[in-house]
């Protein structure tokens, strides 16, 4: 009964690898048709997933752009107010004089020679263009020193009017 029992056992697991081997063959066989369901999934993933980057890169855009609306508007609202910096000095008529000569080509030693042999009739012109100049730099510094005022009092700086101001951030007062 012993050799009955073990070929009985051996035709048995030979059946049985037999049908595993046919139902691995059969999911092959049936994998294409996973696979295309599979990767009609996976297109409707992509397809969900390139909407969503889309509406990202829209939003991004319009924030860029409402910045960008911002950024002009600012610039609009500090057209104007002058820029920090101190204003150049006024010239004097000499270098009005050295600067013509120059952009014509003569050498600074012999404009100097030039000036000094100038009538001062022909000086005139260039003490115009100097007192223009002047002028400027009048307007421009007195719009500077508006300017610096206004942002010492943005920072709450002391200036021409108003006091310190201490650490809890209120005017020290005197009695």
């Amino acid at each position: 009964m012993d050799d009955e029992d073990k070929a009985s056992r051996k035709n048995r697991i030979k059946q049985e690898k037999k049908a595993l081997a046919q139902k691995k063959q059969e999911s092959l066989n049936e994998a294409p048709e996973y696979v295309v369901y599979n990767t009609k999934g996976k297109k409707e993933k992509e397809s969900q997933m390139n909407s969503k980057k889309e509406q990202q890169r829209r939003q991004r855009e319009e924030e860029e752009k409402k910045q960008l609306e911002k950024k002009k508007q600012h610039i609009k609202e500090q057209e104007g107010v002058q820029k920090k910096s101190r204003p150049e000095p006024a010239l004097p008529p000499y270098k009005f004089f050295l600067k013509e000569k120059l952009d014509e080509g003569v050498e600074e030693a012999q404009a100097k020679e030039l000036w000094a042999k100038l009538s001062l009739e022909d000086k005139e012109t260039y003490k115009e263009l100097a007192k223009e100049d002047k002028e400027r730099y009048k307007r421009e510094m007195e719009e500077f020193k508006q300017v610096q005022e206004i942002e010492q009092r943005k920072k709450g700086l002391p200036g021409k009017k108003g006091g310190k101001k201490g650490a809890d951030g209120l005017e020290a007062v005197s009695y």
